[in-house]
């Protein structure tokens, strides 16, 4: 391009026919490698279970309350519980849970692969005004490649 030389409309469509092939051809490129990384993917299937959280209705005078925790603090005990070695291991050869990894790897990685799998997620309602969100329920969440078994594990895991 020639320097004081503006560009027309004419210009931009000349320069964008001659590079037609380095404006069409990376999109197509990486459309392609994205589908055949994608079809190598397993299914994943997530199982929810939503489990409400009911206050207590009985006023504190007539009713001393058993429960000393906060709602949060309850359901930090709840996750780690759920989460523990033990629990994991015990759903992982019940159900026969991830069968090729088993044969693989050892034990605390199968159980860690399993703990990621596994969430606890707690759902605040809307705050009024002036008050801080209160929990009103929160979900159980497993994701594993066959959808009955994270149906299966999920309802023992909130159950």
């Amino acid at each position: 391009m020639l320097p004081g030389k503006r560009l027309t409309a004419a210009d931009l469509v000349t320069m964008a026919r001659r590079r037609a092939w380095l404006i069409v051809v990376p999109p197509i490129v990486t459309f392609f490698a994205a589908l055949v990384y994608s079809s190598t993917l397993p299914n994943m299937y997530e199982s929810d279970m939503l489990i409400a959280i009911d206050p207590q209705r009985v006023p504190d005078a007539f009713v001393r309350t058993t429960v000393t925790l906060e709602t949060d603090r309850r359901l930090d005990a709840l996750q780690v519980q759920g989460r523990s070695r033990t629990n994991l291991q015990t759903f992982i050869e019940e159900f026969g849970l991830y069968p090729e990894e088993r044969e693989t790897l050892p034990a605390e990685d199968v159980i860690a692969m399993m703990r990621e799998n596994v969430s606890v997620v707690l759902e605040n309602s809307r705050p009024r005004f002036g008050q801080a969100p209160q929990p009103t329920a929160f979900h159980v969440r497993f994701t594993y490649t066959d959808p009955t078994l994270a149906a299966e594990v999920t309802q023992r895991l909130g159950g």
